[in-house]
């Protein structure tokens, strides 16, 4: 990968990086504030925060393998991982073919 591409993607995920976490801050204020009593807007709460907590940790992973130069490289095959699907997912640890055979996914 030419150090333009990896120099877009650093930017794309810092970028994503810095809105996650906004939005983290945000909802768990709202969270404090007692917005949304009740279970179910509690259930949804802790939902967001998860699913937004879980974007973050994968969003700060590609940053680190972009620092040790293992991003782009599928971590099951070992395979590059096509532009296309990194510009859609830039926090992407494996191809869509391996991808697709994860059990659960």
């Amino acid at each position: 990968m030419s150090p333009d591409q990896l120099a877009k993607y650093r930017k794309a995920l810092t970028n994503l990086t810095a809105t996650v976490e906004r939005e983290l801050a945000w909802e768990k204020e709202e969270v404090a504030r007692g917005k949304g009593s009740g279970v179910t807007a509690a259930d949804a709460a802790v939902a967001v925060l998860a699913a937004d907590e879980e974007l973050l940790g994968e969003a700060k992973a590609a940053l680190a393998r972009i620092d040790s130069g293992t991003f782009g490289a599928c971590e099951w095959c070992g395979r590059a991982i096509p532009a296309a699907r990194l510009d859609a997912i830039p926090y992407a640890r494996r191809c869509a073919r391996c991808e697709n055979e994860t059990p659960g996914a």
